[in-house]
């Protein structure tokens, strides 16, 4: 027990002060500038993205620190650091090094989600290269399944398949950060009747480090985890079961951490099967996961994220019901699959509640879905064949009744050039505004909120493109542009809203 809290107080420490000295320092400042906001981003202001630093930070420090000065004590229960270098858990530290790296790297400079997701790849490779993967699973009914040469494909499958799982549910102030301490708690639970205590000890050190940041994490939030953070925890969570939470006499490894991890896998999953319905790329962002959903449902962002916490606990007990009458397996499996049913009919899913109609409009959903990107693509060549304001005008409407952009005003030197409204709101919508504003130039959109939250990275890059070229045409009729070709046009500056229908009309249609 002694090494347990040597470990988890020193990595909360330890992250905490990683974590004080990004949010608080001029260093801090400057990366939290570092990537620009998106569509899908909850937070109105800039916050620093960096925190991965402080979780990986603390929890490998303290494993370094614990290992030097107990590393040369005899094996003991009581000290389950020290071990031989040569074990497994080196295998495990220099694969999260490595992913951790990479996340940081892309925080930093934002790389391609091709070469991201070919780095988690070969850090999977690294991992299951070592002997590390899943040889046998204890499958209900049919009992244990002997991967042979599937091992190694499901191996990679699984650990990058839940770096993204926690990637994506990284979207509320701290609920990453708690669902990963309640599942390594749970790890705790199955792994400590085993006798697995550098497994235990090593889940300890995360929950502390995890902890110093969440402190900074929740609502409302100072700091961010970043790919660093959620791809670091990711790879921890999927890497862990396999070589710590096997059975001891079979070796095989049930499906109980699945069940555990269950929240992030149940989004991410189910993202892909209803981005296929809406006919748009599986990678394709969007603002359509489950604490959106709770969101959208009325409920504040903490209460969201608490609920979040409540599901991820249940998942918990259920799996550890199956590791406590293991005869109750096959119940314990098919109760988790009714709770994560259950989950996403709650928060009201179209593609839940209404699936074959779903089916049956995919076609036309993925066709309008790439004429408007087709469309937003070369709305410069669209807006070329235009030879007045008058013209124009009707082309960006064309272009915003395809966007179902709901209304739209525009002005310049305070003159109102166009103020369309599509139909008055209802009482209980929701809508995003879009104020765009370059020199005496003022545009304003707004959309109904389920509109913009589907494939949102992909509609804010087409608005903002068709939007610079609607303002470069407007000056070209309108006189504005600048003197010269050697001078530079004002800033384009973009501000964004949540309203409800209420407020719409009384700010925008009267």
């Amino acid at each position: 027990m002694n090494t347990f809290l040597f470990v988890f107080v020193f990595s909360l420490v330890i992250s905490t002060t990683f974590i004080l000295l990004i949010v608080y320092s001029k260093f801090g400042a400057k990366l939290a500038a570092q990537r620009e906001r998106s569509l899908r981003d909850a937070h109105k202001k800039t916050v620093p993205r960096f925190g991965g630093i402080g979780i990986a930070m603390g929890f490998l420090l303290t494993i370094a620190l614990a290992y030097y000065l107990i590393g040369s004590v005899p094996n003991s229960p009581l000290n389950p650091l020290s071990t031989t270098v040569e074990g497994p858990w080196l295998i495990f530290l220099c694969g999260g090094i490595g992913i951790f790296l990479l996340g940081l790297a892309d925080d930093l400079w934002d790389i391609r989600v091709r070469y991201k997701l070919l780095g988690q790849i070969g850090v999977a490779i690294f991992f299951a290269g070592f002997g590390m993967s899943l040889e046998k699973i204890d499958l209900p009914v049919y009992g244990i399944w002997e991967l042979g040469s599937l091992a190694f494909p499901v191996t990679v499958l699984w650990i990058v398949g839940l770096m993204n799982a926690l990637n994506l549910i990284d979207g509320l102030d701290g609920l990453a950060s708690g669902i990963a301490m309640i599942a390594l708690g749970f790890f705790i639970a199955i792994a400590f009747p085993e006798g697995q205590w550098t497994v235990i000890a090593f889940c300890v050190a995360l929950i502390g480090s995890i902890l110093g940041f969440w402190l900074f994490n929740k609502n409302p939030a100072s700091i961010f985890m970043g790919d660093s953070g959620s791809l670091f925890l990711g790879y921890c969570l999927a890497t862990l079961p396999i070589w710590g939470l096997a059975n001891k006499e079979t070796g095989a490894i049930s499906l109980l951490p699945v069940v555990i991890l269950a929240v992030p896998i149940m989004d991410t999953l189910f993202a892909f099967f209803r981005r296929y319905l809406k006919g748009i790329p599986f990678y394709s962002a969007d603002r359509d996961h489950i604490h959106h959903r709770l969101l959208a449902l009325g409920y504040s962002a903490s209460g969201a994220v608490w609920r979040l916490y409540l599901l991820a606990f249940a998942f918990g007990i259920v799996a550890l019901a199956g590791f406590w009458f293991p005869k109750f397996y096959l119940m314990v499996c098919l109760g988790a699959m009714l709770l994560a049913y259950g989950a996403l009919l709650f928060s009201e899913y179209e593609e839940i509640r209404k699936p074959f109609t779903m089916m049956k409009a995919k076609a036309t959903l993925k066709k309008k879905r790439s004429f408007v990107h087709a469309l937003s693509e070369h709305i410069d060549i669209f807006f070329q064949k235009d030879t007045n304001q008058e013209d124009l005008l009707k082309s960006f409407a064309f272009w915003a009744s395809q966007m179902k952009i709901s209304f739209y005003s525009i002005e310049i030197q305070q003159n109102v050039l166009v103020n369309y409204q599509e139909s008055v709101p209802l009482p209980k919508d929701t809508y995003r505004q879009l104020v765009y504003e370059q020199g005496t130039m003022r545009i304003t959109l707004n959309f109904r909120a389920d509109e913009l939250d589907v494939d949102s990275d992909v509609k804010g890059q087409d608005i903002d493109r068709v939007i610079q070229e609607l303002i470069h045409n407007i000056y070209r009729f309108y006189g504005e542009a600048p003197s010269s070709e050697n001078e530079a046009p004002p800033p384009l500056q973009r501000r964004e809203t949540t309203l409800k229908a209420e407020r719409v009309e009384t700010l925008e249609y009267n």
